[in-house]
């Protein structure tokens, strides 16, 4: 489990580097400073067979390097993530990628760390912009399909903005769009 986190800590942020010292504190923080080193060598030798199986012994990691005392992600190494994907897509005002980008946004970012305090500020970041980007989109929606026979329906406008409600049900504009969008339905 602290070999997981280990991973998505440098990937959540890649690009920067930390001491040993910065990762123990985020991963076992009540812990003895003895006893948590030792379970972070434990973990990053975990880490490191999870990742490359066929590594000989002794030698250097690849996608996990050590630079003095810094730990962080080879910058060499091509690694996709989907929150990369879905910030590109998101940053578009196209309505096929904005569709895209809401679709590729299944979940809060690392689910499986809800109780941790060092993924918080991420998961807030992207689940912001994922509310943004669906309400630009649902807004969208709206203006295409007031200009369009209105027999085609409203059904992705609503969707959208159900979708944006269901993962937070404060987002106003969300209910504006969504009772405009049943008011041009009809249901009032």
């Amino acid at each position: 489990d602290k070999a997981r986190q280990i991973f998505q800590l440098l990937l959540t942020h890649r690009g920067q580097w930390f001491y040993r010292e910065q990762i123990v504190e985020h991963l076992w923080p009540h812990l003895p400073i003895e006893a948590a080193e030792r379970d972070f060598k434990v973990a990053l030798n975990a880490l490191n067979r999870a990742l490359e199986p066929d590594r000989p012994p002794h030698a250097s990691s690849f996608f996990v390097t050590r630079r003095s005392n810094l730990y962080g992600l080879n910058p060499a190494a091509r690694i996709v993530v989907d929150a990369d994907d879905f910030e590109q897509l998101a940053a578009s005002d196209d309505v096929d990628l904005l569709r895209r980008a809401v679709a590729l946004y299944q979940d809060d970012y690392l689910p499986d760390c809800l109780y941790e305090d060092w993924p918080a500020a991420e998961r807030l970041r992207l689940r912001h912009l994922y509310l943004g980007t669906a309400e630009r989109l649902a807004r969208h929606l709206l203006r295409a399909r007031a200009t369009e026979i209105p027999a085609r329906g409203w059904d992705e406008a609503i969707h959208t903005c159900e979708a944006i409600l269901a993962r937070d049900n404060c987002w106003e504009a969300a209910y504006r769009l969504l009772m405009r969008a049943l008011a041009a339905q009809g249901n009032r």
